[in-house]
């Protein structure tokens, strides 16, 4: 009987990693994202002094996204005082990670705000994001597809589908899973 806690909360561990390394597609089953294809059907261009291109809306923004639309972004291995170019390309998703990420670091806050509410910045905006890192033979300084929801309280925030993904991209891109 002792060990029915653990062996819950064992199967418990392994259904969030399997959840981490899927998305919900189109008729909301979950799918890998492991194995999956970015397919970039034009050249990027990712600006000097940056390692990223970011895309939200259908097109790629000049520097960062807008906080409460799902994002992507495409980085590089190089940070260079020149534009690069990523060309058109198939790239092939090899490992994925999912983490929440905040849109600012409220350590500072939360420390100044103790005697004032208690805990008030516990409830920062956050974005479920994953992290997809990518192979293209051809391309090999390419690394990461990094994609997120709307960033939202923490008991609304949801991670993002595979319709929010595309839908980042437009025609830029195309997102195909397993």
């Amino acid at each position: 009987m002792s060990r029915l806690p653990a062996v819950v909360l064992v199967a418990m561990i392994l259904v969030a990693c399997a959840q981490s390394l899927s998305i919900r597609g189109e008729n909301g089953a979950l799918v890998p994202l492991m194995g999956s294809t970015l397919v970039l059907h034009q050249d990027i261009t990712i600006p000097p002094n940056r390692t990223r291109a970011y895309f939200q809306k259908g097109r790629q923004v000049p520097s960062g996204t807008g906080e409460f639309e799902p994002f992507c972004q495409i980085e590089v291995k190089k940070l260079l005082d020149t534009p690069q170019t990523v060309m058109a390309d198939t790239f092939t998703v090899t490992k994925v990670s999912w983490n929440a990420e905040t849109v600012v670091d409220a350590g500072l806050l939360r420390l100044a705000g103790v005697g004032i509410g208690g805990g008030i910045m516990d409830s920062s905006p956050i974005s479920n994001v994953f992290r997809m890192w990518l192979h293209s033979d051809r391309q090999p300084d390419v690394l990461f597809l990094i994609c997120g929801g709307a960033f939202d309280d923490p008991i609304r925030v949801r991670d993002p589908t595979l319709a929010d993904i595309r839908g980042t991209f437009g025609d830029i891109a195309t997102f195909n899973t397993p």
